[in-house]
């Protein structure tokens, strides 16, 4: 009898989950924006805003898409088509920039095991699948990886790199954030590190004080991280290439020693990531 109730329980919530209004990303009347920082420039580090939405139907062969438009106007105009975006009926999302092939951009029909190749980058891997609330309703949150970053997908929303940035955890040369979906004029999620969904350099200056990891060098020029966070997070080192030269996972209220011979003299950016995707940078010196 126990065996059959756990049995029915679990066809129940398995139904539950997959009877549940999926909410699509390839829609009109949403606008999304996206911070962008290149740190290849370092220590002078430069960032800008931009902002997509997708509107007017165009078709293309088979396959019916949306026009993808990008801007950097805070008033938000002068739009620039960018492509075009489609999204099929097993969940998979298609970008087609202007000029170039279709690709695929992301999978919310995929499962905890299973990998996707976004652009010419390492495989990602779902780790796992968790449902969050944002504004009122419950969705899922996809949690990916590779053997160089983390990214996190919401479902409804996209990256949280940036909705046509999926696929770029570990780029070189800099990162990005994604800050503000509005949905009809309404802001329906926004990145809780900013209290705008509007950044350029020189204006604004990117928040990295709530991230608790301390950076301490000691007179042989050897490096501690420590992660005082309640999560775990991950570090990355940049050259003044762009290029990542050094990644590791660190526990929760564990550190980290860099010793100083396994790196060339000079200086190089340190980017730390939590869990929960705030990002904090720092110049370091070996």
């Amino acid at each position: 009898m126990k065996t059959k109730l756990t049995f029915l329980l679990f066809l129940f919530i398995s139904f539950y989950s997959y009877s549940q209004k999926y909410i699509p990303i390839v829609e009109e009347n949403k606008e999304w924006s996206t911070l962008t920082v290149w740190t290849s420039d370092w220590p002078d580090t430069t960032y800008y805003t931009t902002f997509n939405k997708f509107e007017g139907d165009t078709t293309i062969g088979e396959y019916q898409y949306l026009k993808v438009y990008e801007t950097q106007n805070q008033e938000l105009t002068d739009w620039i088509l960018k492509g075009c975006i489609r999204e099929d009926s097993t969940r998979k999302v298609w970008y087609k920039p202007i000029d170039n092939y279709e690709r695929i951009k992301y999978d919310f029909g995929m499962q905890a095991g299973d990998t996707i190749l976004i652009e010419n980058y390492p495989d990602l891997i779902l780790d796992s699948i968790k449902e969050i609330s944002v504004n009122g309703s419950v969705r899922q949150s996809f949690y990916l990886s590779n053997e160089y970053a983390t990214e996190i997908w919401i479902e409804g929303i996209g990256s949280l790199l940036g909705i046509l940035n999926s696929g770029l955890a570990g780029a070189a040369g800099g990162y990005s954030l994604l800050l503000c979906l509005h949905e009809n004029s309404e802001l329906i999620w926004q990145n809780s590190d900013y209290a705008e969904c509007w950044l350029v350099s020189g204006i604004n200056k990117i928040n990295d004080n709530l991230i608790k990891v301390n950076i301490l060098t000691d007179f042989n020029n050897n490096i501690k991280i420590e992660n005082n966070e309640l999560t775990d997070i991950y570090i990355e080192i940049y050259n003044l290439l762009g290029q990542m030269i050094f990644f590791k996972r660190v526990e929760s209220n564990s550190s980290i020693y860099l010793n100083h011979e396994k790196f060339n003299k000079g200086i190089y950016l340190c980017r730390i990531i939590t869990d929960e995707k705030k990002i904090k940078t720092k110049k370091i010196i070996f």
